[in-house]
């Protein structure tokens, strides 16, 4: 946005000028001024963004996708920006504890909130919550997508996806499907899955899909669909067997997607994204300023590196773009949930 200065003051200082009774009237001019040129009057007096650490809120544990995200990005904040943006989980409830917190927070930019679709455009529309994304929050930027992938566990018998919906065919309910928590994409992945090819199983919700890992690696969950859990797959610990998103994950060429085995998913998989979020009535200003800086980060390879071995990929929207997407995101969900008779009620 270009702003027009104000013109030029003749003497070393125009409030030097004004002699000492008239100080006061003399700063009131210079506000009017300014208030006519369309710039806030009180922005001399204002301290630079940030002025103080920032919190930046995160719904799940530590070590997950939206935690590792959240901390990428918050690194990088933290240099352009002169301050440091420290990280708070808050996992529990479905991310609706981190992000009722936020919703009471004051507006000046010192607290923010990374989340993914399911707290923002899920959730909201399941149950009652005390937020609500559209009225309570400022959709800041989209930050990243993700590169999901179907990952089964070592202990079961099956090393593919057809030979995985195989087993749990022959024994409905036996096979369970872990998410990190009710209402998450990675739970209605599993959902929609059964619903396209008519398996039956088990739902186990963590607070952290980092929960799952040792149930995982035991059978006690056989498959997840988070991106976190790719450094396993990378380490050969657990089994690639199709790619979420709609593309193939450049490091798993030979993985193919979910909709090449032949697998609708509704689409909404390519739904999944990262963003970060402000309470309501977040200042334009420094609005645009996180914009400009995330943008920036996006391009940034180190950063670009960083994310894609997370299964994530930079994928900036700015606000005024965002937040039309987390609304029309909402609908979606809603609509979606409605169709498949999904009801999320704890």
């Amino acid at each position: 946005m270009i702003r027009r200065s104000l013109p030029a003051l003749s003497g070393s200082s125009a409030l030097a000028a004004v002699r000492p009774g008239r100080r006061r009237a003399g700063a009131a001019l210079l506000a009017g001024g300014a208030l006519a040129l369309g710039l806030p009057a009180r922005s001399q007096a204002q301290p630079a963004y940030p002025s103080r650490p920032v919190r930046v809120l995160v719904p799940y544990g530590a070590g997950g996708s939206a935690d590792n995200a959240a901390r990428i990005v918050a690194e990088k904040l933290a240099i352009a920006l002169g301050q440091p943006f420290v990280i708070e989980n808050r996992p529990g409830a479905s991310g609706t504890l981190a992000a009722g917190a936020l919703a009471q927070s004051a507006s000046d930019g010192h607290t923010l909130m990374v989340a993914p679709t399911a707290v923002a455009a899920i959730t909201p529309v399941t149950r009652k919550t005390p937020y609500d994304p559209i009225r309570d929050f400022t959709a800041i930027a989209r930050l990243s997508g993700a590169l999901g992938m179907l990952s089964l566990s070592p202990a079961i018998p099956a090393k593919t996806l057809p030979e995985f919906l195989k087993l749990a065919r022959e024994s409905p309910g036996k096979y369970a499907f872990g998410s990190s928590g009710v209402g998450t994409i990675t739970h209605l992945t599993g959902e929609v899955l059964q619903q396209a090819t008519g398996v039956k199983l088990l739902h186990v919700p963590y607070k952290s899909i980092v929960d799952g890992v040792g149930d995982l690696f035991a059978g006690r969950i056989a498959v997840v669909f988070d991106p976190f859990i790719l450094p396993q797959v990378r380490a050969g610990k657990v089994t690639a067997a199709a790619a979420l998103g709609g593309r193939r994950h450049p490091e798993f060429p030979d993985v193919p997607t979910i909709e090449e085995l032949g697998i609708d998913l509704q689409g909404f998989s390519r739904r999944s994204w990262f963003g970060m979020f402000g309470p309501k009535d977040l200042p334009r200003d420094i609005v645009e300023r996180l914009n400009t800086e995330i943008e920036r980060i996006g391009r940034d390879p180190e950063v670009n590196r960083k994310l894609l071995a997370l299964g994530l990929f930079p994928d900036f929207l700015p606000a005024a773009q965002f937040g039309p997407q987390v609304a029309n995101d909402m609908a979606y969900f809603a609509g979606l949930l409605k169709q498949l008779d999904i009801k999320l009620d704890n």
